[in-house]
């Protein structure tokens, strides 16, 4: 398990580093011929909002740059960002 620390200096008085687990939520989407690898943290930032999905459910996404727009299993737009693209290869692209 990854763990965050932090530490800083406040007024000439160091302050405790607190050690803090860093968990990870990873997605994998599959969508035609590429596999969409997103991820979030879990009550994390505001920013990322982790979807509500079933697992080998159907979705609907959108791509907008470097994220993805999930509607998620409550009917509700999650913005998460993509980690990594991967190009699936069919049998009709082996020819």
């Amino acid at each position: 398990m990854a763990v965050g620390t932090a530490s800083g200096t406040t007024y000439g008085t160091t302050a405790l580093a607190v050690a803090a687990p860093i968990v990870v939520t990873y997605y994998s989407i599959s969508a035609g011929d590429m596999l969409y690898v997103v991820g979030c943290i879990p009550r994390g930032t505001l920013r990322y909002r982790c979807p509500d999905l079933t697992v080998h459910g159907k979705t609907k996404i959108a791509i907008d740059g470097k994220d993805m727009h999930i509607l998620d299993d409550e009917g509700k737009d999650r913005k998460v960002p993509i980690l990594e693209k991967i190009l699936q290869k069919n049998e009709d692209s082996k020819r």
